[in-house]
Formats: C-alpha cells, sequence, structure tokens
C-alpha cells in the first residue's frame, strides 16, 4: 500500500509541474531563451503561447504559424517572411523585423514596445489595437495596413515610412505626408 501511495504523490507531482509549463508545439519545441531557429523552413508551425525569449528566426519562413499569446521579447526576425503569420497578442518587445516580409500578419493587440520594423513588408498586415510606444516603423511598406486603434504610437514612429495607400488605416488624429503615398517596392 505505501508504494502504491507513493506512485500516485509522485504521478500527481510530475503531473502538476508539467501542466504548468507552456505547451510544446508538434515537434517538441517548448520554453527555451535564446532558441536558435534560423534560415529554417516553419511554415504553418503552431507556437501558441510559447516562452521563446530572444528567440533567432533570421531568415526563416514562418508563414502561416501561429506565435499568439507567446513571448518573444527581443526576438530576431530580421529578414524573416512571416506571410499571413498570426502573432495576436504577442508580447514582441524590442524584437527586430527589420526587411521582415510580415503581409497579411496579425498584429492585433501585440506589444510592439521598442520594435524595430525598418524597411518591413506590413501590406495588408493588421495592428489594431497594438502598443508601438517607440517603435521604428522608417522606410515600412504599409499599404492595406489597419493601424487603428494603437496604444503609444507618435507621429514620429511614421515619419519616415516608405509608402502607403488610400486603403492604409491610420490612428485616429495622424494626417500622413502626401508625398510619401507612392509605393515603389515591389518585393515578393
Amino acid at each position: 500500500m505505501v508504494r502504491w501511495v507513493a506512485v500516485l504523490l509522485l504521478c500527481a507531482c510530475t503531473g502538476a509541474r508539467e501542466s504548468a509549463r507552456p505547451r510544446e508545439d508538434s515537434e517538441g519545441i517548448g520554453p527555451r531563451v535564446g532558441l536558435d531557429l534560423s534560415y529554417r523552413n516553419l511554415v504553418g508551425r503552431r507556437f501558441e503561447g510559447q516562452e521563446l525569449y530572444r528567440i533567432r528566426l533570421v531568415q526563416s519562413d514562418v508563414s502561416g504559424s501561429s506565435f499568439a499569446m507567446s513571448f518573444l521579447a527581443s526576438a530576431d526576425l530580421r529578414g524573416a517572411v512571416a506571410v499571413d503569420t498570426s502573432f495576436r497578442q504577442a508580447d514582441l518587445s524590442r524584437a527586430d523585423f527589420a526587411s521582415a516580409r510580415l503581409r497579411g500578419a496579425d498584429l492585433r493587440q501585440a506589444t510592439l514596445f521598442e520594435a524595430n520594423l525598418f524597411d518591413a513588408d506590413l501590406r495588408g498586415a493588421s495592428l489594431a489595437g497594438a502598443n508601438v510606444r517607440n517603435a521604428r516603423f522608417a522606410r515600412a511598406h504599409l499599404s492595406g495596413t489597419v493601424l487603428e486603434p494603437l496604444e503609444g504610437w507618435s507621429p514620429e514612429a511614421f515619419a519616415d515610412v516608405a509608402c502607403w495607400d488610400e486603403r492604409t488605416r491610420w490612428p485616429e488624429g495622424f494626417a500622413p505626408v502626401a508625398e510619401v503615398q507612392a509605393c515603389h517596392l515591389h518585393r515578393d
């Protein structure tokens, strides 16, 4: 009887410890600091609710993947392809998206505090409800991008965008500079 009680207690303790961990995706990728998945094809993967602090996804293809509600602070996504990828409610504070392709990405209610979106392709992406305090959008392509409502935005954040069009939905009170409108970026 003592043996069965010990086994039951061991199972109960192990189960409690396991349930407190973030879920792993189908490939067994769990919480990691500084995980390097650069230059990989990760199309359609699910990383919801993961703790991926300082993950490196440099030039990786994560199109159609989901990082919803994940912790990706200080992530390195330079040159990544994230077409139609969900970052909804993710913490992307200080993430580096320089030259990333984020067309159609779902960044609604994400935290993009001090994120670098230099030269990012955000065509058709939605940032509705996102916190963009001190984020940098220099040379970003914002055609058809939803930027309202935003938290923590300032006119300086959008001062040097590469282009936008009539479908771009700006935060209330922002008047874009008309001469920036013409888009000459033809990245695929």
